[in-house]
């Protein structure tokens, strides 16, 4: 399993922006300096290299500021959401997955089956006002051909579901036997670090739920 932990390695991303930049001010000293205490080839030489620093400098400034404000105002606020969410659930869908499975598997054939029966209702309304229609119109005869078409597409993707739910449903099996097999196998440490643990927290959400039509 690799070890994802994102909250640790943007904090390490800024912190080694934060150490770069640290070192371009520190460089940007030293060339003042130097400055200082030069004259001809010397001076021109230190002060093309100041200009070069101090231009790196203002775009490293920039992109720490950017690191931070994406830190702080999109990233760490859903991710403790995240976290927290993880935190309560995490031991339960563990437990559960299998079951859970198989009880969402269970409703989400009802809905797929509870919608092709109200489809073909559909079809065959749409059918019936076309045969009442007494006076032949165009852009009557072409919304009704629209909406039996668009049913009849709809009808014919949830049949698709339909035939391939015994598939899907042990593709899903497998994949929650090899990831949480997969999360067994590393270290304690980490399998029981909240950020590793809320990896498989989302795979296992994603798994035992099914597509809606």
């Amino acid at each position: 399993m690799k070890i994802y932990k994102p909250k640790a390695e943007f904090e390490q991303a800024i912190n080694i922006q934060n150490t770069y930049v640290e070192l371009l001010k520190n460089y940007h000293k030293e060339l003042s300096d130097k400055i200082k205490k030069s004259k001809g080839y010397d001076l021109a030489k230190y002060q093309l290299k100041m200009y070069e620093t101090a231009t790196k400098l203002d775009e490293q400034i920039e992109l720490l500021r950017e690191k931070l404000n994406h830190f702080d105002k999109n990233f760490i606020n859903q991710y403790n959401e995240e976290l927290k969410e993880c935190e309560e659930n995490f031991d339960s869908l563990l437990k559960d997955a299998f079951k859970d499975l198989k009880n969402h598997h269970r409703v989400w054939m009802k809905n797929l089956n509870d919608k092709i029966k109200d489809g073909n209702e559909v079809l065959k309304s749409i059918t019936e006002k076309s045969k009442k229609q007494t006076k032949f119109s165009f852009s009557k005869d072409l919304e009704l051909t629209r909406e039996y078409t668009h049913q009849l597409e709809l009808n014919n993707k949830i049949e698709s579901f339909i035939n391939g739910s015994d598939k899907l449903l042990e593709n899903k099996k497998q994949k929650i036997e090899f990831y949480i097999t997969d999360w067994q196998s590393v270290s304690l440490k980490d399998r029981n670090h909240i950020e590793v643990k809320n990896v498989l927290y989302k795979d296992l959400l994603n798994l035992v739920t099914f597509p809606e039509i």
